[in-house]
C-alpha cells in the first residue's frame, strides 16, 4: 500500500427498498482500487433510508470526495442528498458512476448543479486519476473519462481507454458483505467474471456503457483469478453459508458454441471442490443437447437457477428486438435445464410498441409452458425506450415517439394498436400493488429456502434431518404457484378479451382489482406455509435463510 493520502472518500449506493438479493459490484471495485492507493474510503448501503438520516452518516464519516452510484429511480434521494451535502460542507465533491450517468452525463450535472463529476463507463482507472489529481490540487482538463463542471461550463472529456486486463483489479472490497451478514447466517455476494456482452439486442444500451471511439469490448477474466475470489470469499466468511450471482450479460461468452472458457472455469471449479450455490444469466440459442454433460457438472458445482431473457413468444417480435435465438431455442434452453432441476427463471418483454392482442395472447401461453405464470413481473412487463437503442430509431421512423417521460431519461410511445395502452395502464396497476410486491417477495424467500437448500444439503449434514420437510414444503410451493399461474393467465386472457372489444373502465377496473385480491389472499397462504415449514426447522435446529 502506498503511504496514507489526505482526502477521505465515501462511496455509495442507495437502494428504494431493503433486499437479499441485489448485489451490484462497481463502488466495491472503487473501494479496493483506491485503498490499495492508500486512500481512506468508506463504503455504504442504504436501503429504505429517510435522506437525511443517510446525510448525517455520510457527514459522520467526513468525507472530502462523495461517490455514488446512479439510478434513474432514486434519481430525487441522490439529489436532494448532494444539496444536503454541499449546503453542510461547501468543498465536498460529489461524483456520479453507472450506466445512466454515463449515457446522461452532460443532462444530469444541467439539471443538478450540486452534481460536481460524472464517472464515464468503466471506473477504476478514472477514479484513482480524478481523486489523485483532487488530492494533488491538479486540473481535471486531461482527466479522461469524465464529464464535469468548470464554473459555468459543463466538459466532456476524452474518453478513456477500457481496461484491457481484468485480472489486474484487486478483488471487490467486502464490507457491505460483512455488514448485512452480521445478524444473518448467509452471505449473498456477486462475481463479476466478463465485462460486456456479445448480444446486441434492439432494445437494450448496456454495450454503450462500455463502447469507446465506436468500438465495442467483451473482456473476460481468466477462470484461475474467478477461481481465486471465490475460495477469497469462502474463506472471508468461514461460519456463514454463501451463494453468490455471476453477474455477467451471458456465462457462456465469448464462445457459446464450444465453451472453452467456461469448461476451463468449471474444471477449475472442480479441482478446487467448490460447491457453492449459484445462479447466472445466459442466451437460450447457447445451449442444446451437446451441453447435457457441462450443464451436470455446472450444477455439480453449485449452478442452481439460470435467467434467460426469453423476451417474445413470437418469431416477428424476436427479429424486432435483434434476438439471435429462436422460439424453439427458448423452448429447448428450458427444457434442457429443468431436466437437469436446474430452475429457469424467464424474462418476457410483455409490452413493447409493436404488441399486439395476438402476441398477448401467446406470450401469455409461453408463461404457462416455462412455468413463469405464477410471477406478477411476467404479466406487466414494459420495455424501456432509450435514445441510441437501435429501436429508438425504429420507434422514431414509425411515427410512434411520444416525448421524453418525466425525468427524461427514457422515452415514452404509442403502441400501434392504441388499445394496448388499456390493457398496459391495468397490467402497470397490479405491478405497482402492495400486495403485488409483497406476493413478489414472499415467493423469492420461498424459492431461495428451496433452491439453496438442494445445494447446502450436500455440504450440511445438520440439513438432511429436514429432508421430509422439505419434501413437503416443495409440493406444497409448487402446488400453489401451479394455481397461481392459471389464475393470473385467466384473469390475464378475460383483460385483453374484454379491452379488445373496448369495454368500459369499470369493466377494466374490476378485473384489476379481483387480480389485487388474489395476489392479497395467496400472498397470505404462501406466509403461512412459510412460517409453517420454518418453525418445524427450527424445532430440528435448523435455520435456512435468516
Amino acid at each position: 500500500m502506498e503511504r496514507l493520502k489526505k482526502l477521505k472518500i465515501a462511496l455509495l449506493e442507495i437502494r428504494n427498498s431493503v433486499t437479499i438479493y441485489k448485489f451490484t459490484l462497481g463502488i466495491h471495485y472503487l473501494t479496493s482500487v483506491l485503498r490499495e492507493d492508500g486512500y481512506t474510503v468508506s463504503e455504504m448501503l442504504f436501503e429504505a433510508e429517510e435522506v437525511d438520516s443517510i446525510s448525517e452518516m455520510i457527514l459522520e464519516k467526513d468525507p472530502d470526495v462523495v461517490g455514488i452510484s446512479f439510478y434513474r429511480e432514486t434519481e430525487e434521494y441522490i439529489f436532494k442528498l448532494a444539496r444536503l451535502l454541499k449546503k453542510a460542507k461547501p468543498n465536498i465533491k460529489v461524483f456520479l458512476g453507472g450506466h445512466t450517468a454515463t449515457l446522461y452525463s452532460t443532462y444530469i450535472l444541467k439539471k443538478e448543479k450540486n452534481i460536481d463529476i460524472v464517472v464515464n463507463s468503466e471506473g477504476e482507472k478514472t477514479v484513482l486519476d480524478l481523486v489523485n489529481r483532487l488530492e494533488e490540487g491538479r486540473s481535471l482538463e486531461t482527466c479522461e473519462g469524465i464529464t464535469y463542471r468548470q464554473d459555468d461550463e459543463i466538459i466532456k472529456n476524452k474518453n478513456r481507454e477500457l481496461i484491457e486486463n481484468l485480472d489486474e483489479l484487486p478483488f471487490p472490497a467486502i464490507d457491505v458483505l460483512k455488514e448485512k451478514s452480521l445478524n444473518n447466517n448467509y452471505v449473498f455476494a456477486g462475481i463479476s467474471t466478463s465485462r460486456g456482452c456479445m448480444g446486441k439486442c434492439a432494445f437494450c444500451v448496456a454495450n454503450r456503457f462500455y463502447t469507446y471511439e465506436k468500438k465495442y469490448n467483451w473482456r473476460g477474466r481468466s477462470p484461475a483469478n474467478v477461481v481465486d475470489e471465490i475460495l477469497y470469499l469462502k474463506k472471508s466468511f468461514p461460519d456463514k453459508r454463501l451463494f453468490y450471482t455471476i453477474i455477467d450479460s451471458s456465462i457462456e461468452d465469448p464462445d457459446p458454441i464450444r465453451k472453452n472458457r467456461l469448461k476451463e472455469l468449471v474444471s477449475l471449479m472442480e479441482k478446487n471442490n467448490i460447491h457453492i450455490p449459484f445462479n447466472c444469466y445466459t442466451r437460450s440459442e447457447s445451449w442444446s443437447e451437446n451441453d447435457i454433460d457441462l450443464i451436470k457438472r455446472l450444477k455439480n458445482v453449485g449452478l442452481f437457477e439460470v435467467n434467460i431473457g426469453y423476451e417474445g413468444s413470437i418469431e416477428k417480435t424476436l427479429e424486432i428486438f435483434k434476438k439471435r435465438a429462436s422460439i424453439d431455442d427458448n423452448y429447448r434452453a428450458y427444457r434442457i435445464f429443468k431436466d437437469e432441476n436446474i430452475n429457469v427463471f424467464g424474462f418476457l418483454i410483455m409490452f413493447h410498441p409493436y404488441t399486439s392482442f395476438t402476441e398477448l395472447r401467446s406470450n401469455a401461453e409461453l408463461l404457462l409452458k416455462v412455468e413463469m405464470a405464477y410471477h406478477p413481473q411476467s404479466w406487466w412487463q414494459t420495455m424501456d425506450l432509450w435514445p441510441d437503442s437501435r429501436i429508438f430509431f425504429d420507434v422514431t421512423k414509425d411515427g410512434l415517439l411520444m416525448g421524453p417521460e418525466e425525468k427524461g431519461y427514457i422515452f415514452n410511445y404509442a403502441y400501434e394498436d392504441g388499445r394496448i395502452h388499456r390493457v398496459n395502464a391495468a397490467m402497470k396497476k397490479i405491478g405497482e400493488s402492495q400486495e403485488s410486491i409483497a406476493y413478489v417477495n414472499t415467493n423469492e424467500k420461498i424459492k431461495l429456502d428451496q433452491l439453496l437448500y438442494n445445494v447446502w444439503k450436500e455440504q450440511d449434514s445438520q440439513l438432511k434431518v429436514i429432508e421430509n420437510e422439505m419434501s413437503e414444503y416443495i409440493e406444497l410451493y409448487e402446488q400453489r404457484k401451479k394455481l397461481m399461474g392459471i389464475c393470473q393467465y385467466e384473469y390475464f386472457m378475460e383483460l385483453i378479451d374484454k379491452t379488445e372489444r373496448d369495454l368500459s373502465d369499470r369493466e377494466i377496473d374490476s378485473i384489476c382489482n379481483d387480480w389485487i385480491s388474489a395476489l392479497r389472499e395467496n400472498n397470505i397462504e404462501l406466509e403461512k406455509i412459510w412460517l409453517k415449514f420454518n418453525m418445524m426447522f427450527r424445532r430440528k435446529k435448523v435455520e435456512l435463510l435468516v
